[in-house]
């Protein structure tokens, strides 16, 4: 069961927007807040090992027998974890990363984080806009973005659903998520918003500081700013609040 504690919180906010005659919204995030993304991350680098055991002996044979929940986000950091320092292994896999991390072919992988699906459908169900705002590109990842959600169950097909894509690969994912801020208030007022990426949930808190701003406690940049102290903390929508 979904988190009926956050559930009522983001509610009451949205009646509160409604109250005023304004629409009310809910911003997520994909990749690490309504999707883990470590099965997509294991199957990538097991498929850059295949036909590659000459130059690798052994690696993929190794690779198998990490969870899929132990895979990090950069390839460097996943071989650190588990020493493994094969000569130009590295750098055969971020290459092969880079091809397909972001692409629609592996996104099928991707696993819905606990109780995200029922979240966001009672959202909807409650009469609040969700835009799925995400770094994703339309050219290469749009049509498995928009797959995905509807095989995990999230609402995508309703007039109180809108996917917010990048429009080229290239654009840098804050400058469109900046971006995209001017639109949203254009749309309603934010009751809640959630991020996986401290420094993203730190511009959703300036750009609506009136929000629940809540940052879903998964994998994440290295380096990152710390979160405003207004922030929540969740490590899944089932779970109450970490702080």
């Amino acid at each position: 069961m979904p988190n009926q504690m956050l559930i009522d919180a983001v509610l009451n906010k949205a009646n509160e927007i409604k109250k005023d005659s304004y629409r009310p919204l809910a911003v997520f995030d994909l990749d690490g807040t309504l999707f883990y993304y470590t099965m997509r991350v294991r199957h990538i680098l097991l498929d850059g090992l295949k036909g590659k055991d000459k130059e690798f002996p052994g690696a993929r044979t190794l690779m198998e027998h990490i969870p899929h929940t132990e895979y990090e986000y950069l390839v460097v950091d996943t071989l650190k974890k588990y020493d493994i320092d094969t000569p130009g292994l590295s750098e055969h896999l971020l290459a092969f990363w880079e091809r397909w991390f972001f692409d629609n072919k592996y996104l099928k992988y991707d696993q819905p984080i606990p109780g995200a699906i029922e979240f966001v459908n009672e959202l909807v169900k409650n009469g609040i806009t969700v835009i799925y705002l995400t770094g994703r590109d339309m050219p290469r990842m749009g049509k498995g973005t928009i797959e995905s959600l509807k095989k995990s169950g999230f609402p995508i097909d309703s007039n109180r659903t809108i996917l917010m894509l990048k429009p080229k690969f290239e654009d840098d994912n804050w400058a469109h998520k900046n971006m995209r801020m001017k639109e949203i208030k254009q749309l309603g007022k934010v009751a809640a918003a959630f991020d996986n990426e401290p420094g993203e949930v730190n511009i959703l808190a300036d750009h609506f500081p009136d929000a629940i701003i809540v940052m879903v406690e998964s994998l994440h940049s290295r380096n990152a700013p710390e979160p405003r102290q207004s922030v929540m903390h969740i490590c899944n929508f089932n779970d109450g609040y970490i702080r």
